[in-house]
């Protein structure tokens, strides 16, 4: 299994990584999600993993784009937002999955 986690927050991308790799889950991890369809373009992946809060963009906007570039990958949100609305918003770009952090890492790796 390979995926691609979209997090700004290094310390929270380094640990993930790390987590994952003892859980025989290959990752790529990209901090800056300006070089999303570079990566894209040239890597396929099992799972997308988005932050929504990033620092150069809207996660919920990186939701439609993937969408709307025909790919149809699993996309599970890792995000701080709790609110039913942020959750909707989501579902309805065509989000797959919802985890709020904080989060047990042991919950992440399930819903992958």
């Amino acid at each position: 299994m390979k995926i691609l986690i979209i997090e700004d927050d290094k310390a929270l991308g380094e640990s993930l990584v790390e987590y994952l790799k003892l859980e025989k889950i290959e990752t790529f991890w990209l901090h800056d999600e300006r070089k999303l369809s570079n990566v894209l373009n040239v890597y396929s992946f099992d799972v997308i993993v988005l932050d929504l809060i990033l620092k150069f963009s809207r996660g919920e906007d990186l939701i439609t784009y993937i969408r709307e570039k025909g790919i149809e990958t699993p996309i599970l949100i890792l995000t701080a937002k709790k609110d039913f609305s942020n959750k909707e918003e989501c579902f309805l770009r065509g989000a797959d999955d919802y985890l709020i952090k904080p989060f047990e890492p042991k919950e992440l790796v399930l819903r992958i």
